[in-house]
């Protein structure tokens, strides 16, 4: 062979190289305020997901979702953010640049790269009104997925939480569901992995209740077959608190890590490695340290957890703390670490907030401490060090503070009100199960809401100006 064909086949394969492989992958840092959240007891744009997608860009999200460049700069804000979605992983994607989306009500939604809706299928039925929450999606070997979260039940004559599991196969429609209740009292499910054997684990917080009426929550690990049949049921000793943060990941050799916050007057973490049988193989806990949300694996299978002041390294075979590093928000406070993901640079793009102490107020005797809430999105090089701010994005929706609905619940009629005039604004119904009741074009400061053909229940009711700012609130018709 000659030197010349040599030549031409070395630059083939290189050209050949660069299509398989895709885009580049520059190595880039920032630090950006995504979104703000002022005065108010419950923070709502928390960032409690992240994935990186193979068209080299970066979702996050939680009462929305948005599309990130490489650079953290915003592609699009989600419109399908009529009830938040499932925090951990989010999204999946295909090979062809689409993506899975799963909604906080079971709704299931293929897009395209853009958002334009490809598919949508609803997971539950659609008569029912039962708080449904999704905490897990994950993709199965046979293209499907494992759709983890709960539901609430009529048990007796009290309402009650449950494990509410769904499979699906890839083009999301139900293979089957399991609805699962441990004991007399609240059970909800947070992650599922597929096992060896094609079956399932599934951790969940499980509520118990003794003959003083103590409440006690512990983690429960439940093996399920393929088919979604229960085999075995264990419950983990430790206990935790209620709303504690609890995480699941498959771990490199096929076992399952889970992280939670433990129920003590001190702040601890309890991290425990368990085989495909439910058997403890680690067990360790982190006092003064308080589990944030956030974890994975390195290539070398030490541990990477996101804490409530900083990232932690944890060492795979001493479970000792290696290091902590800190990252701080725009007015120097400590930025919890909510998720984590590797990126292509061998840095990790993560997801915090911070929250900043603004007043208190004491209303018939209740203390009601009131916070500015700040959601950061945070790109390392393969140092994990902290890096200045380098930019700020708008809030994606800074209609928060300017809508009030009177009355609120209402039998006939309720009022909306914006502080300031819309132009061109959209005004979208939909039920807890995300499906679209109406939609209303409108312009101006007052928009009269009749009940109309709306049967007694929970709605949400969306607002989307001509800019694409959105908020979504909650409207009860009695």
């Amino acid at each position: 062979m000659t030197k010349k064909n040599i030549c031409f086949l070395s630059i083939l394969f290189l050209c050949l190289t660069l299509v398989i492989v895709g885009q580049p992958c520059p190595s880039t840092s920032f630090k950006k305020l995504i979104y703000q959240n002022d005065s108010t007891l419950y923070p709502d744009n928390i960032i409690d997901a992240i994935n990186v997608t193979n068209d080299s860009a970066y979702f996050i999200g939680r009462t929305q979702i948005a599309k990130i460049d490489l650079n953290g700069n915003n592609i699009w804000n989600g419109s399908q953010n009529n009830t938040y979605f499932g925090t951990d992983p989010l999204p999946y994607y295909s090979p062809d640049s689409n993506y899975f989306l799963v909604l906080g009500n079971y709704k299931f939604i293929h897009i395209d790269a853009n958002e334009t809706i490809l598919w949508q299928k609803f997971l539950l039925d659609t008569n029912c009104y039962c708080n449904p929450v999704v905490k897990h999606i994950t993709q199965t070997s046979d293209g499907g997925f494992i759709i983890t979260g709960s539901k609430t039940i009529l048990d007796t004559t009290f309402y009650r939480n449950r494990v509410f599991i769904v499979k699906t196969n890839s083009t999301g429609d139900t293979l089957w569901t399991k609805t699962i209740g441990k004991s007399p009292s609240d059970n909800e499910g947070y992650y599922a992995q597929e096992t060896s054997d094609g079956g399932y684990l599934v951790l969940a917080s499980i509520e118990y209740v003794d003959t003083n009426a103590i409440q006690t929550y512990k983690v429960g690990v439940l093996k399920l077959n393929n088919n979604g049949q229960e085999q075995w049921f264990k419950s983990e000793l430790r206990s935790i608190f209620y709303g504690a943060k609890i995480k699941g990941l498959k771990t490199i050799d096929g076992n399952c890590v889970l992280v939670a916050s433990i129920d003590s007057n001190l702040v601890a973490t309890y991290f425990v490695k368990i085989n495909e049988n439910g058997d403890v193989l680690l067990d360790t806990v982190f006092q003064d340290r308080k589990f944030n949300g956030g974890i994975m694996q390195l290539a070398n299978g030490d541990y990477l957890i996101g804490m409530q002041d900083s990232l932690t390294k944890m060492d795979e075979n001493t479970n000792a703390l290696l290091w902590s590093k800190s990252f701080s928000g725009s007015f120097g406070e400590n930025i919890s670490i909510n998720s984590i993901k590797p990126t292509c640079d061998n840095g990790l793009i993560l997801g915090g907030n911070s929250g900043i102490y603004r007043s208190t107020n004491i209303h018939h005797g209740q203390v009601d401490n009131y916070y500015d809430f700040y959601a950061y999105l945070i790109k390392t090089d393969s140092t994990y060090f902290d890096i200045t701010i380098t930019g700020l994005e708008e809030p994606a929706h800074n209609l928060a503070n300017t809508i009030k609905i009177f009355p609120n619940p209402f039998s006939s009629q309720t009022s909306i009100l914006f502080t300031n005039e819309l132009n061109n604004a959209t005004l979208i119904i939909t039920d807890l199960l995300g499906k679209e009741i109406k939609s209303i074009p409108f312009s101006g400061k007052l928009i009269n809401l009749e009940k109309d053909e709306m049967k007694r229940g929970i709605y949400f009711v969306e607002v989307i100006d001509n800019k694409k700012n959105r908020i979504t609130k909650k409207i009860v018709i009695q």
